[in-house]
């Protein structure tokens, strides 16, 4: 028996899997919390503005600590591309709404 052609033979397809799921509303709320943290707290309304010291309390509270330890592509001028773990972030005011993130990080 003659082995098979490899070249004609057709390319590997990519396995797919759908699948569903239903769940309670607290459940979902569970798993809502899980992949989109909190960066206030529950019962303020995200569309008010706050205080300058108010945002920067609640950074401090629930966002410094998912920045801290995760891994950061830093390209240099030169075009190289070092890869980094965030050591600390600071905040600061950017004018308006906007703001200024400020990364210690270590290669």
């Amino acid at each position: 028996m003659a082995l098979p052609n490899i070249a004609e033979s057709p390319a590997p397809t990519r396995l797919a899997y759908k699948g569903g799921m239903t769940m309670s509303k607290k459940e979902r709320r569970e798993l809502n919390r899980i992949f989109s943290p909190l960066i206030r707290p529950a019962r303020i309304p995200a569309t008010r503005r706050a205080k300058w010291r108010l945002v920067k309390k609640w950074f401090n509270r629930y966002e410094k600590q998912t920045l801290i330890g995760r891994t950061v592509i830093v390209a240099t001028k030169g075009g190289k591309q070092i890869a980094t773990r965030i050591t600390n972030v600071k905040i600061e005011k950017a004018g308006g709404y906007r703001r200024n993130y400020l990364f210690t990080s270590r290669p």
